[in-house]
């Protein structure tokens, strides 16, 4: 089941709607900040969000709404913290080494066409010389 309509979604179950119409923010209680203290540095107008039913509050490693004492412990979520910097870390290597080879790949077709030309150059060389025999041949006999 799900909670009242928020905006032009739905909250999910485990959570209700917060709105400000106009006034203060307070966050939502999460497993680093389980007691917010409202911001009453400006007021919001039109803030809208699904904050976690008490007596849960947002984990913000997993998106979820959990209890308190199931949150994970600091150096549980340093690890899951590594874990993700570490895949964030090997995909970056990933795309680097693909443009690499999308540069290494260019540059094999610059020395291929390279290659191409100079040969070209030199069939034609030949080709010239091949007719300045035959030139100096015929001048011979004559």
């Amino acid at each position: 089941m799900t909670s009242a309509p928020v905006g032009a979604y739905q909250c999910e179950e485990g959570t209700h709607d917060f709105t400000t119409g106009c006034g203060y923010v307070t966050p939502e209680a999460t497993c680093d900040n389980p007691n917010p203290v409202t911001d009453t540095s400006g007021e919001v107008c039109d803030y809208t969000a699904c904050y976690c039913d008490s007596p849960t509050v947002r984990d913000t490693t997993t998106d979820k709404c959990v209890r308190l004492e199931d949150c994970p412990k600091k150096e549980e979520k340093k690890d899951v913290e590594k874990k993700e910097e570490k895949k964030d870390e090997e995909k970056k290597e990933e795309e680097k080494k693909g443009v690499e080879k999308k540069g290494e790949k260019k540059d094999e077709e610059k020395k291929e066409v390279e290659n191409k030309e100079e040969e070209k150059k030199y069939e034609e060389k030949k080709e010239e010389e091949k007719k300045d025999v035959e030139k100096k041949e015929l001048a011979k006999k004559y």
